[in-house]
């Protein structure tokens, strides 16, 4: 019995030479291959593409690190032009984010606008704690697009563009805060003047108004347009965020 076992072992024992041997010449290790054929298994596609939008699946961020570890790089851009860093920040999925930043994805990579990670997570109404994440790993809280907006722009802006008094005003806030505590410029502003305040008063939320005049944000500065920050609250009909503009001196 034992002869025959080692006889029926052998070509096994041969197959799995053969089979090691062909990964090793195509660079491809025995785990990442399992990960691919994983991938398969569930019908996804091994392609960058592919990658960069399952990096938005917060219902299952394990997906991310079966692409890691069936070989994909971490940094690569999908069709959008986005990396999957960029994508988890933009829909605030901080597991995959975490993930991605232990297996090397680089904070300082920038989309076709010019706006990093740190950029898609501030505009999120998930992002706060990815925010939190990236700035701990080093992101910059003052890195500017070719326009010259920066991740803080992005959140006091939001507002804006809908009813955000509840948890996701909080949200916005929050993220406020906490890029101004750690570095944020209160008065940075872009190649056309429009300072974080003048944007701060076109999004309209007092609560970011009033973190940003305690971080010492100029009332003063004129647009290109020759707009200030209570102008552009003025327009809007923001009528708390003119006076507070007002009673700062603006």
């Amino acid at each position: 019995m034992r002869l025959v076992a080692k006889g029926c072992l052998r070509p096994i024992c041969l197959s799995l030479i053969v089979l090691t041997g062909c990964l090793a010449a195509s660079g491809v290790s025995l785990r990442q291959e399992e990960a691919r054929t994983q991938l398969k298994r569930l019908g996804i596609k091994f392609t960058p593409d592919a990658f960069v939008k399952r990096a938005t699946d917060k219902r299952n961020p394990d997906i991310v690190r079966t692409f890691l570890e069936a070989g994909m790089d971490a940094n690569v851009r999908g069709k959008s032009g986005l990396t999957a860093l960029m994508s988890a920040a933009d829909k605030g999925n901080l597991a995959a984010l975490e993930m991605l930043l232990k297996h090397g994805a680089r904070i300082d990579l920038t989309d076709d606008e010019g706006k990093a990670a740190l950029h898609h997570a501030a505009r999120s109404p998930y992002g706060y704690e990815c925010v939190v994440a990236l700035l701990d790993h080093g992101a910059d809280p003052n890195i500017a697009t070719p326009e010259g907006t920066t991740p803080i722009m992005e959140s006091v802006l939001v507002p804006f563009f809908g009813d955000l008094t509840g948890y996701f005003g909080m949200t916005y806030v929050q993220t406020v805060r906490v890029l101004l505590e750690r570095g944020g410029d209160a008065n940075a502003k872009t190649k056309h003047g429009v300072t974080v305040l003048i944007k701060a008063a076109t999004g309209g939320d007092p609560a970011i108004m009033k973190l940003l005049l305690e971080h010492g944000a100029d009332v003063r500065p004129r647009d290109s347009n020759g707009m200030t920050a209570r102008d552009y609250a003025v327009l809007l009909h923001h009528q708390e965020i003119a006076q507070m503009i007002a009673e700062a001196g603006g």
